[in-house]
């Protein structure tokens, strides 16, 4: 559910995405790449919530937005305690990459595209 109204936030977001949004979107990625190496699991989670508030800020639908917060307050994890170090670690370079990929698709324009990523393979 979350992957699919998050994903229309992000194609509504797509015409209004500003160059210094793509370089907010980066500077994020590459701080959440530090947090993962550095295991600070909690930080890394603030900087995704960050990374996806770039877009969402520019989503001109509100009810939207208000009702995907709603949602991932209860399904966003923020303890990490009972979870091998290297497995998290391994999970969360592997969603950073695709946190990467959704700012290429941003940068490329191609809405269809980027729905279906978030979508289908993000979420």
């Amino acid at each position: 559910m979350i992957g699919l109204l998050d994903a229309k936030e992000a194609v509504l977001a797509l015409m209004t995405i500003s160059e210094t949004d793509r370089s907010n979107m980066q500077f994020f990625i590459d701080a959440m790449d530090s947090a993962i190496k550095n295991r600070l699991y909690t930080k890394y989670n603030e900087l995704q919530y960050e990374f996806h508030n770039v877009y969402i800020e520019k989503c001109s639908n509100r009810i939207l937005v208000d009702l995907v917060e709603k949602y991932k307050q209860f399904f966003l994890g923020k303890e990490y305690c009972n979870i091998d170090s290297a497995e998290i670690t391994d999970m969360f370079l592997k969603k950073n990459e695709k946190h990467q990929t959704i700012l290429e698709m941003f940068s490329q324009n191609e809405p269809e595209k980027l729905r279906r990523f978030i979508e289908e393979i993000h979420w």
